[in-house]
């Protein structure tokens, strides 16, 4: 999504997650969004890949909201670990209504913003 709001179809997309909070403005009271992985990774006969990490990084939003922009919980990038809840986003009273695009990169950087 361009920042104007319209779709870009010539561009390679990243790898996004998108929330919307349309709720009325009474009853926003925040959201967390968060990811967990279920079990360690394997190859097709099963084994465990014992240390292999699911990394996400350069964390972007995109949206056409002028304010109330949500919160990155790990600046630096996210490493998944098997099992443990890992908070991404975070939004506070007066934060994230609206449309959020939440994603890995961009056309430039997509391609080695999701990494195993």
């Amino acid at each position: 999504m361009n920042h104007d709001g319209t779709l870009n179809d010539v561009e390679e997309r990243p790898n996004y997650i998108q929330v919307s909070d349309r709720r009325p403005d009474n009853e926003r009271k925040g959201w967390t969004l968060a990811v967990t992985q279920n079990s360690q990774f394997t190859d097709r006969q099963g084994n465990q890949l014992r240390g292999a990490r699911l990394l996400l990084n350069n964390q972007q939003f995109a949206s056409v909201q002028e304010n109330g922009e949500p919160t990155l919980q790990n600046q630096d990038g996210v490493v998944l670990l098997p099992e443990q809840k890992i908070p991404l986003v975070t939004a506070s009273n007066g934060q994230g209504a609206g449309t959020w695009v939440y994603r890995f990169g961009d056309g430039e950087s997509a391609g080695e913003s999701v990494a195993l």
